[in-house]
């Protein structure tokens, strides 16, 4: 009878101090270390302060655990419609499934962004929230901002008013990516070119950085513009230069042509699949997971582990850019525009 009686006594003091154990819980996930009470004394308060500040400065995994490593990439279209966002996708997902590697996703085209839109996802206000209040980014902000696409997959994005300008000094961005280094292994950037201009720090601590760019003139001449910007600002990172929707016979310029007008050899070439964007785009899913047979699904794989490996060192030809010959060169000089261009068969004239 003792039994019976004490279990009822012991599930009421119980539900009577959850709601307590909650709100410490809370409070202790939210950065508070410890309570002071008055009256106060200077004694104890030091002490609580150098309390604290051994906690934060100390490693985040605990003592004697082992440093998280962490490949953070960055994927920039040289031109609207390169299919970064598409790579981009492709990617995260493959980290997360394939390799099976906690993987954040960040999308930051604030207004257009198509990124969760891929993936078949709500962008919500984690984003935009993150840009207003950088103050509030920390590990807890980051687990409940982020929408979760699988278990290894989580998308920071927005869908930004177009009446509403991006208004921050960047600050966000790099302190997003400091929480990801901590809580993640893999973090893929789908950074729009624009953001080279105006906040170039966002890659002072990205480890690869991959060019998406197509077979054209225009992707070209940007392309070497942007391999030159990367050089300035961020040789720290190897680079893989992709050319997307490569067609057999059909291309504005052929491979050769622009692999010597860049003077850099492509990584790789993805070739042009409309049916296998098309199936993709109905499914609701990334070009990877719903191509995997196709060709292009290949060699989005192929990327994915270039990348992976690349993470612990560069990879033979792929982060090794070739010399400029000259490099007072104009940029628009460094293009064989006539080469290009297709020559007309010189008809010789009847003899009279």
């Amino acid at each position: 009878m003792t039994e019976t009686r004490e279990a009822p006594v012991a599930a009421d003091l119980f539900a009577k101090f959850d709601p307590m154990i909650t709100l410490r819980r809370d409070l202790l996930a939210s950065g508070i270390h410890d309570y002071l009470l008055k009256p106060l004394s200077g004694a104890h308060l030091r002490d609580s302060l150098t309390q604290a500040q051994a906690v934060f400065s100390s490693p985040r995994g605990g003592e004697g655990a082992p440093a998280r490593s962490h490949i953070s990439t960055a994927v920039i279209g040289t031109r609207g419609g390169a299919g970064a966002s598409t790579l981009a996708t492709s990617l995260a997902w493959l980290f997360s499934a394939d390799h099976k590697l906690p993987t954040a996703l960040l999308d930051l085209d604030i207004h257009f962004g198509t990124d969760a839109l891929t993936l078949d996802l709500e962008p919500g206000r984690g984003l935009t929230d993150a840009i207003e209040n950088p103050s509030r980014i920390d590990g807890l902000f980051i687990e409940r901002a982020m929408i979760r696409s699988n278990d290894n997959l989580s998308i920071l994005s927005a869908e930004a008013p177009i009446s509403a300008p991006l208004l921050t000094d960047g600050s966000a961005f790099v302190q997003l990516q400091e929480e990801f280094r901590q809580s993640f292994e893999m973090s893929v950037i789908d950074m729009p070119r624009s953001m080279l201009i105006n906040f170039p720090h966002v890659l002072a601590d990205v480890n690869l950085v991959v060019v998406v760019t197509e077979l054209t003139l225009a992707g070209a001449r940007d392309t070497i513009r942007i391999l030159s910007w990367l050089k300035a600002n961020a040789g720290h990172a190897p680079v893989l230069l992709v050319a997307n929707k490569v067609h057999a016979s059909q291309s504005e310029i052929s491979r050769a042509d622009f692999e010597a007008s860049v003077e850099r050899k492509l990584s790789h070439a993805i070739p042009y699949d409309l049916k296998a964007a098309t199936h993709a785009a109905k499914l609701g899913q990334t070009f990877a997971e719903a191509n995997r047979a196709a060709k292009a699904g290949i060699v989005l794989r192929d990327i994915a582990q270039a990348l992976r490996s690349a993470g612990e060192g560069p990879t033979e030809g792929d982060a090794k850019a070739a010399p400029a010959k000259d490099e007072k060169k104009s940029l628009l000089g460094k293009l064989d525009l006539k080469g290009l261009l297709a020559k007309k068969e010189k008809v010789a004239a009847p003899a009279r």
